[in-house]
This record gives structure tokens, sequence and C-alpha cells, in this order.
């Protein structure tokens, strides 16, 4: 039997339908084939009771600015960065033209539903 070959094992319900990250794991569960003897290393989850992005909003930035002060610069202003190549200043054109400002707010346009996101 499997549960034999595990130093420690737990198990415990959790209804699908109103747990996406058990769905996610039964089907990860169901997708991985391995022989028998295959040495697996555990992995622990930490439930967070905040968004992970929370505490590292800092390292989204460029120079002390935020990730999208390119994006902004450019619909504002027509402006590249400095050490822009001529492939970097058209994805930058083509990127912008997913946003816009409105009163100094960073919005994501978001075409299906005909409404702007805040980014």
């Amino acid at each position: 039997m499997v549960s034999e070959e595990f130093e420690e094992i737990s198990f415990s319900y959790m209804p699908r339908d109103s747990n996406r990250f058990v769905d996610v794991l039964a089907t990860l569960a169901s997708m991985v084939e391995m022989e028998f003897g295959t040495k697996v290393h555990p992995f622990s989850i930490e439930l967070r009771h905040q968004p992970t992005y929370a505490n590292h909003i800092h390292a989204l930035a460029i120079d002390g600015r935020p990730w999208y002060a390119n994006v902004t610069d450019f619909i504002r202003e027509g402006r590249y960065p400095k050490d822009a190549i001529a492939k970097e200043k058209r994805f930058l054109r083509r990127y912008a033209a997913q946003f816009v400002l409105l009163e100094d707010i960073f919005y994501k346009k978001v075409i299906r539903w005909s409404t702007i996101v805040v980014c």
C-alpha cells in the first residue's frame, strides 16, 4: 500500500467546489506519472491573510519609481527611456496602448467588458 511508504500522512476532507486550491492540486496530481519508489520531496503551503504583493510592492520599483513609470511617461509626454533601442520603443508603444491615465490614476483597458481596471 502506498501510505506505508510515508513517514507521516494525514487526510482532510475539503470539498472541491469550495476550495480552488485543492482543485488545482487534484488536477496536478492526476497529471503526474511516477514509477514506484520515486522519491518526491514534500512542499509546504502557507495560508496568507493578505495579498502576497503587500510586503513586496517596492520590489517592483525601478530607480525608486513604480514599475509602470516608463508607460506613464510615454502616455503623458510621448517620451521613451533614455537607453531604449528601436525594438523596446516599439514594445512600449504597443504595451502603452493597453492603458489610460485619468486624473493621474493608471488604468488598464479591458475590452471584453467595456470597462477599465485600476492598476
